[in-house]
């Protein structure tokens, strides 16, 4: 008979491990990963007019990491899986694919520059996907796009004279 068939117990073992490290943006802070387990809102006039929103946050910080009074403290988001879905879609982009960013020696970012690093990581944890894009960004844009009527309305959006505002 056949060898295979006669192995008694599981054929297959799966293992897991991080084959990557940190996120570049923890990288570049320096930060270490933290688990927030109070978020509490202190004022009652947040979210209102003229209102400001202060909040009391407990951290429970790894092991063997210490927090004095001075240091600081940083929250960094990741994007909702719903979002990531609508952007991918939405560029046509596989969510498989991997990144290459080139930036010139000695420019500052906090992107993984210079290797191949999973799409999905950039768009989850390095980039900010629902601010507004500013102008320098609409103008970088439409610069980088063909001639025709896309440049153009970016262009347009990107323009600060009083045409343009209304």
């Amino acid at each position: 008979g056949d060898a295979a068939a006669t192995v008694a117990g599981p054929r297959l073992r799966v293992s897991l491990e991080q084959r990557r490290g940190a996120s570049p943006v923890v990288r570049s802070f320096a930060a270490v990963p933290a688990t927030v387990v109070t978020n509490r809102e202190l004022t009652a006039r947040a979210g209102q007019p003229g209102g400001r929103s202060v909040r009391h946050v407990e951290v429970a910080l790894p092991a063997g990491t210490s927090y004095r009074t001075g240091d600081h403290l940083g929250v960094l988001p990741r994007n909702d899986v719903g979002l990531l879905n609508r952007v991918i879609a939405r560029f046509g982009l596989d969510a498989g694919q991997f990144v290459t960013i080139d930036a010139p020696a000695g420019a500052p970012t906090h992107l993984p520059t210079g290797t191949p690093y999973p799409l999905l990581g950039i768009l989850a944890g390095c980039v900010e996907l629902q601010d507004v894009a500013t102008r320098p960004q609409l103008t970088a844009l439409a610069e980088s796009m063909p001639p025709g009527a896309a440049r153009d309305h970016l262009t347009g959006l990107a323009a600060t004279d009083e045409a343009s505002r209304a």
